[in-house]
């Protein structure tokens, strides 16, 4: 599981950035495949109404 401490999640995140083998996370390799970002920094009920607005759109390329 993910660290619950800032600075360690944070460090593992940077490792986890590039694989180093094929069971690596690859995050930044992953992050360059992606269609869309949302960008999470507001509380939850922004979270919900920007997901709300996402659902049609992902509904028409499903």
């Amino acid at each position: 599981g993910d660290p619950t401490e800032k600075a360690k999640f944070l460090a593992q995140e940077k490792t986890e950035e590039v694989a180093v083998d094929d069971a690596g996370q690859a995050l930044n390799a992953t992050a360059a495949m992606c269609d869309m970002v949302i960008i999470n920094e507001g509380g939850i009920e922004d979270l919900y109404s920007d997901l709300e607005d996402l659902w049609p759109t992902l509904t028409k390329l499903a």
